[in-house]
C-alpha cells in the first residue's frame, strides 16, 4: 500500500478504531494498525494511551508492549515532556501489567537524557525497580539506574540508591556501585584505607607512621629501561 493510499484510509481506519475502544472491542491485530497510524495521526496516539488506561479491553501483554514502544517513539521525536507523563501514569498505575511495561518504557527511554528527561527517567527506574517479579529484569534495572547516577551524578538518584542498600542490604546494588564508581577494594581492607587515612601523617608519631606502612599495600608500577620495539 501507498503513502497516498495510507493518507486516504487513515480517517474511517481511526474512526472505526475509536468505535472498537468505546464498545472494549479491541484486539491485537488492531492495536498493530493504530501503532503504525500513531505515528502521523494525534488521534491515534490518543487511541494507544485510551488502551493502556482502559480496564475494561482485555488484551494481552504483547500488544500493550506495542503500545508502548510506539509511544516511546513519540516521546522522543518530539521530545515530549507531557507524552512522557501519561504514559508512564498509565504504565505505572496499570493494575496486571506494570511490573512487565514499566522495564520496558525504561528501556526504550534510555536516551531521554539527551533531550532533558532525566529526572523523570531515574523516577521511573525507582519505580521499576519495585514491581518485577523476575531477578534478572530486577538487576538489569538496578544496573541502568547506577550507571546514570554514576554518569549524571543526580543527587535525588544517589539518595534513592543509598535508602535501597541501608533497606534492603543489596549487596548486588552496593557491587554495582562500587565499580561503577571505580573504586576496587581489595578484600579484608578496611574502608579508611580505600582513599585516604584517619588522620594526616605530621600529627602521627613515627612508631604510628610505621604501623600503617606496614599494614598498607603499595602498587607500583615497573619501569622497563632500554626497551627496544
Amino acid at each position: 500500500m501507498s503513502v497516498e493510499d495510507t493518507s486516504v484510509l487513515a480517517s474511517p481506519t481511526i474512526d472505526a478504531l475509536q468505535k472498537l475502544v468505546r464498545n472494549s472491542e479491541f484486539s491485537s491485530k488492531a492495536v498493530r494498525v493504530t501503532a503504525l497510524l500513531a505515528l502521523d495521526h494525534p488521534e491515534a496516539e490518543k487511541i494507544l494511551l485510551s488502551i493502556l488506561e482502559n480496564r475494561e479491553i482485555e488484551i494481552d501483554i504483547s500488544s500493550l508492549s506495542l503500545c508502548v514502544n510506539a509511544l516511546s517513539i513519540l516521546i522522543l521525536e518530539r521530545a515530549d515532556a507531557q507524552l512522557f507523563d501519561h504514559l508512564y501514569r498509565a504504565v505505572s498505575n496499570h493494575p496486571d501489567a506494570a511490573s512487565q511495561l514499566l522495564p520496558i518504557l525504561c528501556s526504550n527511554l534510555v536516551s531521554s537524557i539527551r533531550i532533558g528527561f532525566h529526572t523523570r527517567l531515574v523516577d521511573a527506574l525507582e519505580r521499576a525497580c519495585q514491581t518485577p517479579k523476575d531477578f534478572r529484569i530486577l538487576n538489569d534495572l538496578k544496573w541502568q539506574l547506577c550507571a546514570l547516577s554514576i554518569i549524571e551524578k543526580p543527587r535525588a538518584s544517589w539518595k534513592a540508591l543509598i535508602h535501597r542498600i541501608h533497606t534492603h542490604r543489596d549487596t548486588f546494588l552496593e557491587g554495582l556501585l562500587v565499580t561503577l564508581a571505580m573504586q576496587y577494594p581489595l578484600p579484608n581492607f578496611p574502608i579508611t584505607q580505600w582513599n585516604s587515612i584517619e588522620r594526616p601523617l605530621t600529627l602521627i608519631d613515627q612508631n604510628q607512621i610505621k604501623d600503617f606502612l606496614k599494614s598498607t599495600v603499595f602498587i607500583t608500577t615497573p619501569v622497563f629501561k632500554n626497551l627496544q620495539l
